[in-house]
């Protein structure tokens, strides 16, 4: 029968590069990736306020010298 251990329908290189995956996976501390998760957060963060800042920049406001809360 052709069909034996399913093991072996997998290629060399494709072990290899689960292995590296699983690797790379399990290298960076629980610490590591949960810093670098906040930081990123908190870049996207900073991005989407600097979004809005200009945003409410661009709309003009009845009167000129008010500022839009954050229900307008």
């Amino acid at each position: 029968c052709w069909i034996s251990d399913p093991e072996s329908w997998i290629t060399p290189r494709q072990r290899e590069a689960a292995r590296e995956r699983r690797l790379s996976d399990d290298s960076r501390p629980r610490v590591v990736r949960q810093i670098f998760t906040n930081s990123r957060e908190r870049w996207r963060q900073q991005s989407v306020n600097g979004a809005f800042a200009e945003l409410r920049r661009l709309i003009p406001t009845h009167p000129p010298d008010s500022k839009l809360s954050k229900n307008d």
